[in-house]
């Protein structure tokens, strides 16, 4: 059974610009009205500055969404958390990553969120929390998980990848961490895309996953009111049947949702993410 989880922080895309806003407008779309809030300072402009935007209010909901996920693990539900900007994922998998010892992390973004500090061109954290989920990144962001990791490289998969930085496309290549991009997707079908999976021997015999699920992975010709938009992404029914396929492989542990921006949706991008929902089971109250 899922219990919702509403993260409507902004601070890791460094302003303000409709993503905090996300969860509440999903939430409503669908009649949640019993989802657990997580509570978000109000942010000082002072700390936009620096080489990590915003860390303080980084660490503080992620801290948050960490104690709540794990609590919510341990009392045997799924948690599925829909958040503004998706800083905080990797405080999602630091507390299913203390209850559950052994997981797929799949991963659907059309950026790498796998920057570092050193790396980041904008230094903002919504550019990083993969990084820090493998253990690189500000140590007060990474010291936040128990292991000061969340995840391994080979349990990592992702999806939909087609907009990296190049120290990104590097790190990737150097820790031969499974990338898909949404072109190689659509080329090679969607049962090439298991079939590569299941001859990986690091990911063949693992039984459990968590997804999460960055609406820009999704072409802005069907959904255009992501965050940060990238053109060619995955259409709404190959996400579908992405996830369709892992569902049925996988026990689901955990999934989120994120980067949302309600102010510039003509409709389409709602009616995607309620599709998507749909196919985690989660149905829009009558």
């Amino acid at each position: 059974m899922f219990k919702i989880i509403a993260v409507p922080a902004w601070f890791g895309g460094a302003h303000k610009d409709g993503v905090e806003e996300g969860p509440k407008k999903i939430l409503d779309s669908f009649g949640l009205s019993s989802a657990e809030l997580i509570e978000v300072p109000e942010g000082n402009p002072e700390n936009a500055k620096g080489k990590v935007k915003y860390l303080p209010e980084c660490v503080e909901v992620s801290k948050k969404t960490k104690d709540v996920v794990k609590a919510t693990a341990r009392a045997g539900f799924v948690p599925a958390v829909i958040t503004g900007d998706d800083s905080y994922t990797f405080g999602i998998l630091a507390g299913l990553s203390e209850i559950h010892k052994d997981f797929v992390a799949f991963w659907f973004d059309s950026h790498g969120d796998i920057n570092t500090p050193e790396t980041s061109p904008s230094g903002t954290v919504h550019g990083m929390p993969l990084a820090i989920a493998l253990g690189f990144g500000d140590k007060r962001l990474v010291n936040l998980q128990r292991k000061k990791y969340s995840i391994t490289k080979d349990k990592l998969v992702m999806v939909g990848a087609r907009d990296l930085d190049p120290p990104e496309t590097l790190f990737i290549r150097k820790q031969k961490i499974l990338k898909f991009s949404s072109d190689e997707i659509t080329a090679g079908g969607i049962e090439r895309f298991f079939e590569t999976i299941a001859k990986d021997a690091r990911i063949a015999k693992t039984k459990k996953a968590y997804i999460h699920f960055d609406v820009d992975v999704l072409d802005p010709k069907e959904s255009p009111s992501a965050a940060m938009p990238v053109p060619e992404g995955l259409s709404i029914e190959e996400s579908k049947k992405l996830l369709k396929g892992i569902l049925n492989r996988y026990e689901l542990i955990g999934f989120s949702l994120s980067e949302y921006n309600p102010k510039s949706d003509d409709g389409r991008t709602l009616n995607a993410i309620k599709e998507i929902l749909t196919s985690f089971g989660i149905e829009p109250k009558k």
